[in-house]
């Protein structure tokens, strides 16, 4: 898939949903705020773990999500 096409494809995914484009985008930013923040070494739960409820948790869900929109058909 060409970078534009891609580009599109994933443009439509999150314009159709909404709520999973604001997931996506809650989880990347406190990513890259904890990155800053914290170097390497984002802050997980208070046993440093990164599960479902961390932000680097949730972008992995978040992502998977829009792969497999991706990946649908089209309609």
């Amino acid at each position: 898939m060409s970078a534009e096409r891609m580009s599109k494809a994933t443009v439509d995914v999150l314009a159709a949903d909404l709520e999973l484009a604001f997931a996506f985008y809650c989880a990347a930013s406190e990513v890259v705020d904890d990155f800053e923040d914290y170097g390497s070494h984002l802050v997980g739960t208070e046993t440093s773990d990164h599960d479902e409820r961390t932000p680097i948790g949730k972008l992995p869900t978040a992502r998977n999500e829009i792969i497999d929109r991706l990946r649908e058909p089209p309609a």
